[in-house]
């Protein structure tokens, strides 16, 4: 056979190294698999805690506005506020603001046409009160002090009639508390930040009729901020959008959320992890979500680069429905643990070489003494009768050598 051609030192080492070899391939094989899951485990786990986060900011902020909608209606139903003088309503909404900060706007407007407006624009830590009377004499503009006080008149007369604002006629067609979709403020014709309203229909106590619409306004400029200050992943990003598929903010501070007075479709955004997962999900976005939590699936950029995507619904009351998405490359989230595998590897890799090496050493040192035996046996053979067995390495060999010598002898 092939095998007795072989030297024993050849098979020895052969048989001792085997083992260990495919007891390392079979480990590796196994911890590379379980490697992988745990990965794709820490990446869901990842995202779905960035999906919470953002998720539970939200929550935070848009808890206001309802809040701040329900005080005045008992304001009003308390007679402590009268629609037919809102201009003596001003410290009440200013301090009613003060106690919401999250709250940018309040505006009071009655079906009489006159209308009371307090705000604060976004990197301005002061407000601006408007007054209408309703009559042709306009809208006035002042500059509130700290204490809410009338500092002194900001703009100029114009007409404002605020039964005709969008927020106003939301209020009556839905004749209950509602929110008004995310729309971009103006200030002085100039776009400024995005916005939405929560707005609270408030009817007499007598006849039932309308007298007026409560409407509480907030910029989203606090969430994108949050967004932004909040670190998704190395090269990753978070985004919000409404059900129409438009930027309602993200944490990309480079991302253009409006172009003008509209809001930018998501699938057009500046972003490209943006514009392709929402042109990914905008073909059949009910595909992509699930009634609670988040859905994550995998998605490919058009370069080929394989991103994580995480979609969940946020609902909050009647009117507002939003999507939260994050997108994240693998590579953010498996660079690191690559390269902690690496090095895992090439520690394997060490000691699996000194183990191959040991073991070789090992298999040597317990042929060594058969060699020997076997040169002797050869001198032997050769004729050297005199010559005598002595291999001594063990019980066996031993008794073996003095056996070999008494046939010898023999």
């Amino acid at each position: 056979t092939v095998l007795s051609k072989v030297s024993i030192r050849w098979i020895a080492p052969v048989l001792f190294v085997l083992p260990v070899i495919a007891v390392t391939l079979a480990l590796t094989i196994i911890a590379e698999r379980q490697g992988e899951h745990a990965s794709r485990d820490l990446v869901r786990q990842n995202i779905q805690q960035i999906q919470a986060r953002i998720t539970e900011r939200m929550d935070y902020l848009l808890k206001a506005p309802p809040k701040m909608t329900a005080m005045f209606d008992d304001l009003f139903e308390e007679h402590l506020l009268a629609w037919d003088d809102l201009a003596d309503a001003r410290p009440a909404v200013f301090r009613m603001l003060k106690a919401f900060p999250e709250v940018s706007s309040v505006v009071l407007g009655g079906e009489n046409k006159s209308s009371i407006s307090i705000i604060r624009y976004p990197g301005e830590n002061y407000y601006e009160m408007s007054l209408s009377s309703g009559l042709p004499d306009g809208e006035r503009t002042y500059r509130l002090d700290d204490d809410g006080e009338v500092a002194g008149q900001q703009g100029a007369i114009s007409t404002y009639d605020a039964t005709q604002r969008p927020w106003y006629r939301a209020a009556v067609q839905a004749d209950k508390p509602t929110w008004v979709p995310a729309y971009v403020w103006v200030r002085n014709g100039d776009p400024v930040t995005l916005g939405v309203s929560y707005v609270q229909p408030f009817h007499s106590r007598e006849n039932g009729k309308l007298v007026g619409v409560i409407d509480a306004e907030m910029t989203l400029a606090d969430m994108t901020r949050y967004m932004a200050a909040m670190e998704v992943s190395k090269t990753g990003v978070a985004y919000v959008v409404n059900s129409h598929g438009m930027l309602v903010a993200a944490s990309n501070p480079a991302v253009k959320l409006y172009d003008g007075l509209k809001l930018i479709p998501a699938s057009d955004a500046n972003d490209p992890l943006i514009a392709q997962s929402a042109a990914y999900l905008l073909k059949d976005v009910q595909q992509h979500t699930v009634a609670s939590g988040a859905h994550i699936e995998e998605f490919t950029l058009e370069s080929g680069q394989r991103c994580q995507l995480a979609v969940s619904t946020y609902q909050h009351g009647d009117g507002l429905s939003w999507y939260v998405v994050t997108v994240v490359p693998d590579e953010d989230f498996l660079a690191h643990i690559r390269a902690t595998r690496e090095r895992a590897a090439m520690l394997g890799a060490a000691a699996t070489a000194l183990a191959l090496a040991m073991g070789a050493m090992l298999a040597l040192m317990l042929i060594r003494p058969v060699l020997q035996l076997s040169r002797q046996v050869r001198e032997i053979g050769a004729g050297d009768l005199d010559h005598r067995v002595n291999v001594s390495a063990g019980r066996e060999m031993t008794q073996l050598s003095s056996a070999l010598n008494r046939m010898i002898d023999a």
